[in-house]
């Protein structure tokens, strides 16, 4: 049962075992344990997608199973053929289910035909509507040192995650950084544990500004009260990026993320603006179908 604690933990997982080894049991037991108790709210809170009828069945037995003496609302729709009557009931309560386990097809019939909203369940790997996000073109490599130093000019609130792509454009922008005059230092793999301990203490101590974060180490900064995070270069994958964001914004509280990009982004601008705009961020028109970006 080794995925129970990963999943537990609200980390991707993906895994390939043979018939009967546990697989269900194993995403059941967190499901059930991040829903906690049933809740008399607008449901589903929680979406399982089954490639077969078949399967749907088995998981929502096991579902039962597990939940028996809780009251969670469980719910499995019935097949395309059913009576316009079965439908208009299943609509109803559908929405009213703490489980929602489905087919792809039907789920997808539902979505189009508008009869089911997806917007209770839970994102556990999504960007909060408490955080503004903003997109900064700064045209060229020299361009985004320009931007930072404009937008630092402005004002914002120390201290501020800067996150690279790499350790050795994370050195180089050191470089820049202290050249400035800035109070910055770099978190890397290269640190030892106390020197790591440390540089997460400074921050609140007034003795750094800027925090330097290859993507490899941007799980490993989970600071408090961090009003602004700068995506100086592109993440890798949208998760990577929502990671980056969600380092703002704890707790409720009011956050920014500010994500520059140039000439050279066009090909992994156009999934960051697809998140930015499911998340409502307001963009410009000619953003929500980037055109290539060319010399």
């Amino acid at each position: 049962m080794e995925p129970i604690p990963i999943l537990a933990a609200q980390r991707d997982l993906l895994a390939c075992a043979p018939t009967g080894s546990g697989k269900t049991l194993a995403f059941l037991v967190p499901i059930l344990h991040a829903l906690k108790a049933p809740s008399l709210a607008a449901g589903p809170r929680c979406l399982i997608v089954s490639p077969t009828r078949e399967l749907a069945s088995h998981i929502e037995r096991h579902v039962r199973e597990l939940a028996a003496g809780k009251a969670f609302r469980i719910a499995l729709p019935n097949k395309p053929t059913a009576t316009q009557q079965q439908q208009q009931q299943q609509q109803q309560q559908q929405h009213y289910h703490d489980i929602f386990i489905v087919t792809s097809m039907l789920l997808m019939k539902a979505i189009e035909q508008e009869a089911l909203s997806l917007s209770t369940v839970q994102a556990v790997n999504a960007i909060p509507s408490n955080i503004t996000q903003e997109l900064l073109f700064a045209g060229s490599e020299p361009g985004k040192l320009i931007a930072r130093r404009q937008r630092i000019a402005v004002g914002i609130d120390f201290p501020v995650p800067i996150y690279v792509l790499n350790v050795h454009r994370a050195n180089d922008l050191y470089k820049e950084l202290v050249y400035d005059g800035f109070r910055v230092d770099v978190f890397s793999r290269d640190r030892s544990n106390a020197q790591h301990e440390q540089i997460v203490e400074n921050p609140w101590t007034g003795v750094l500004r800027c925090l330097i974060c290859p993507d490899l180490m941007a799980r490993s900064v989970d600071f408090k009260g961090i009003r602004l995070v700068i995506n100086y270069d592109f993440s890798t994958s949208v998760a990577t990026n929502i990671h980056r964001i969600g380092r703002t914004g704890r707790g409720g509280g009011p956050g920014k993320a500010l994500t520059l990009f140039t000439r050279d982004d066009g090909d992994r601008l156009r999934p960051i603006v697809q998140v930015m705009l499911q998340s409502g961020t307001e963009l410009p028109e000619w953003l929500h179908k980037p055109p290539k970006l060319t010399r």
